[in-house]
């Protein structure tokens, strides 16, 4: 059985904070990669890229953050001008 569902606007905030926090997650991600390419010991390279990796999460969470807020701005915005998205779902 099938059956069709709209999606006439989003929680700015939810959206905002699912988005900050996977931002933030996945920057860990990249940054675990990057440390393990820039394991340069005691250069002066190696220490630069360490220190900025420790803020790169939260300046990640905030963009994503913001990503979200924007992001769900417009939708509502453009959700109400032509009625939203249209999800078919089915149930097993």
């Amino acid at each position: 059985m099938k059956a069709s569902y709209r999606v006439k606007s989003i929680s700015v905030g939810h959206l905002a904070a699912f988005l900050g926090i996977a931002y933030a997650i996945s920057s860990l991600v990249l940054l675990a990669f990057t440390l393990l390419g820039f394991n340069t010991g005691a250069t002066e390279t190696g220490r630069t890229i360490r220190q900025f990796g420790l803020f790169v999460p939260f300046f990640a969470l905030i963009a994503g953050a913001l990503t979200g807020v924007i992001s769900g701005l417009i939708y509502n915005l453009v959700a109400n001008m032509i009625g939203g998205l249209t999800i078919e779902l089915e149930q097993q």
